[in-house]
């Protein structure tokens, strides 16, 4: 959406970051491989619909259903990298009501965008103080399709392999960077 906005479209392409498309990524990984500068492609997996489940203390992460990053990384010979943010749920609060967020979920299915509602510090949209920690993991490496195995099974055994991954590193880090309602948590929760 926000590449279809005049202006708004030509500032967050000069902040480096494109759409996510096969196109895109397939750009990225062709200009790593032909060039000195290698760049890298990072998808933040989640979107609308995981915006529903975002409120303080929530590690509900909509990922079982969200395999094309890793059908890209196989096609484009990428690794992927688990990576999670410590503490972003904390910055607002979302008013959470079985009836409103069935509401919510109708209209993000019928809009393919959320409307979750939100505020932070003074019940205003100024984000709430917390500190915030980022930890990255080790790379899963994804070799080049091989052809002993279909590619979906390919897909799907990568993609348990950073679901693994990603898991691994929220339960090596909480008790050090997590808040207490994340530790509280003590894992990260799937949502289908």
């Amino acid at each position: 959406l926000a590449f279809r906005i005049p202006f708004l479209r030509e500032l967050i392409l000069r902040l480096g970051f494109v759409e996510v498309s096969k196109e895109s990524l397939r750009n990225i990984a062709s200009h790593s491989k032909h060039h000195a500068r290698a760049r890298s492609a990072m998808i933040v997996v989640g979107g609308a619909e995981e915006s529903l489940f975002a409120y303080p203390g929530s590690t509900d992460l909509v990922l079982q259903k969200r395999k094309g990053f890793v059908k890209q990384a196989l096609e484009n010979g990428m690794e992927l990298v688990p990576v999670y943010l410590f503490g972003e749920t904390e910055l607002y609060y979302s008013v959470q009501h079985p009836l409103l967020l069935k509401l919510q979920r109708k209209i993000q299915k019928i809009l393919s965008f959320s409307t979750p509602i939100i505020f932070g510090k003074y019940l205003t949209l100024i984000p709430d103080f917390h500190p915030l920690h980022v930890v990255v993991g080790e790379p899963v490496k994804v070799p080049s399709m091989s052809d002993d195995r279909s590619f979906q099974d390919q897909v799907n055994a990568y993609h348990e392999c950073y679901v693994a991954a990603l898991k691994k590193l929220f339960e090596d880090n909480v008790d050090k960077y997590g808040t207490p309602r994340e530790k509280k948590q003590g894992c990260i929760h799937l949502v289908k």
